[in-house]
């Protein structure tokens, strides 16, 4: 039998994150200020909302100006080549992707997102002229790719052709444009230069990585386990360990089903079985009046995807609470202790890895004058391949860093040798870990002038994170910290 009161205590101590004070106050502002693109709209709905509108402002077909509703003549959604996506909301055409997250996120939060690409895409512009890549010698955007997909190489060491190779023609593993602009020429008379099939001739590629939220620092990588285990230099499969560790313990729990499933079941072990009010003064749904909504759409329509998950699993808790000893009030205190200890477990399960990580980031090496400097260059090194790797098609990262009022700063920076740039402003790396979810390699500044040159900082941080959910997999995201990055 479950111990209830050890599982309640535990779900008012779960450990959180630490962050370095900085990232603190952005988180805390974040928090307070979601609604400024809308109530509760996902990062990442917003982000993909930003590639498609984005991309779609620099399409040839899409004229000059603001365009309030894209969906009328003279906007263009940029090209694709397939329409994958593990988030079903994600999934499909371009016009499919941006109708269902339009119709998602709400018309307030659409129309910020949609100002935000548009001045993105001037600020895009005037970039590619400065570079000499449109308005020069004839050269134009003649084509804007939807590349999310990328080109991978899967455990067998095969390679996966995504999007950027059905662009190219190139197979690009390293490449992570989220969209790209492929360049024409007009000749002398003003015609686009053909090739030998009647088809305009290309003239480059160019890959842009789209950021878009409240953060400051960009998220330049989501890495796996497995290639964690190779920047660690830890052998292969010893992450994944604790991750099917994990799992058996929610086995344990009777969580059952995929990964959506088994959080959807957490979802509903935190609910409450009454509507209740938050200290926004917000309506939070019960169990009992959300099964009935859905109920209601079911009648109507039915009902698909993580709704359909969420109504069998209500549906399902209902029933159970009608045989179980106690009645649903028991099961309903059963539940908030298994869910707390889910969510334990997934934290537990994430410090470990991330230790793991950190004791393998920082190496063997002796901590002598020799051993100090080989660590720094291995880490050095290791941060170069983590944000800028090579990659075959000229890469840049564009971010649109959302401000209090709504408004958004822009700033575009080249992707090949930023991780060199940045980390020559620092000497002697070195791994700093607390023993939480993030992992802070600092460095000492120098910058003579600089008003903190010769203080210890932070280089970069990498953050163990997981999906939605105490039942997803993990990633590790990685963020430059201190970086000189010029306002556009």
């Amino acid at each position: 039998m479950i111990n209830f009161k050890s599982f309640l205590k535990e779900s008012t101590i779960l450990s959180q994150e630490y962050l370095l004070e900085e990232d603190l106050l952005e988180e805390q502002w974040h928090l307070l200020n979601e609604e400024t693109a809308g109530k509760k709209t996902e990062a990442d709905d917003k982000g993909k909302l930003y590639e498609l509108l984005t991309s779609g402002y620099m399409h040839p077909g899409t004229t000059e100006g603001f365009h309030a509703d894209p969906n009328k003549p003279g906007f263009s959604l940029p090209a694709h080549h397939r329409s994958e996506s593990e988030n079903p909301d994600h999934a499909g055409t371009p016009q499919q992707v941006h109708d269902k997250l339009r119709k998602k996120v709400g018309e307030a939060a659409y129309q910020e997102i949609n100002k935000h690409a548009h001045q993105m895409s001037g600020e895009l512009k005037s970039h590619l002229k400065k570079k000499g890549l449109i308005d020069k010698d004839g050269l134009e955007v003649g084509e804007s790719f939807w590349t999310s997909n990328p080109d991978k190489i899967n455990k067998n060491g095969k390679q996966v052709p995504g999007d950027h190779m059905a662009t190219t023609n190139i197979f690009d593993p390293n490449a992570k444009g989220d969209f790209m602009l492929r360049f024409h020429k007009r000749g002398p008379d003003g015609k686009i230069i053909n090739d030998e099939s009647g088809k305009p001739k290309h003239f480059g590629h160019y890959a842009l990585s789209a950021k878009y939220g409240y953060q400051k620092k960009a998220n330049l990588a989501n890495m796996g386990l497995d290639t964690m285990e190779n920047h660690a230099n830890l052998p292969s499969g010893s992450l994944d360990t604790y991750q099917i560790e994990h799992k058996r313990r929610m086995d344990e729990l009777n969580y059952n089903g995929s990964a959506d499933q088994r959080n959807i079941q957490t979802k509903i072990d935190e609910m409450p079985l009454e509507d209740t009010v938050n200290k926004k003064g917000e309506t939070v749904p019960g169990i009992k009046s959300e099964h009935a909504r859905l109920s209601a759409l079911h009648a109507q329509k039915p009902l698909a995807g993580k709704d359909k998950i969420m109504h069998e699993h209500l549906g399902k808790f209902l029933e159970s609470g009608k045989s179980y000893p106690g009645g649903l009030k028991a099961l309903k205190l059963y539940a908030e202790g298994r869910a707390a200890a889910a969510r334990k477990s997934a934290d537990d399960t994430t410090k470990k890895i991330t230790k793991d990580i950190a004791v393998g980031l920082h190496g063997n090496e002796p901590n002598t004058p020799e051993g100090n400097k080989a660590r720094d260059s291995r880490l050095r090194d290791t941060l170069h391949k983590i944000v800028s790797p090579p990659t075959s098609i000229e890469h840049a990262i564009i971010h649109s860093h959302v401000q209090q009022n709504g408004e958004a700063e822009h700033h575009i920076v080249p992707m090949q040798g930023m991780g060199e740039s940045h980390t020559s402003r620092f000497d002697n790396l070195h791994v700093s870990h607390l023993g939480a979810n993030n992992i802070s390699i600092k460095g000492t500044l120098n910058e003579p002038g600089h008003p903190k040159h010769g203080k210890v900082m932070s280089v970069a941080t990498l953050s163990a994170k997981t999906g939605s959910g105490a039942h997803k997999g993990r990633i590790v995201n990685a963020k430059l910290e201190n970086q000189k990055i010029e306002k556009h």
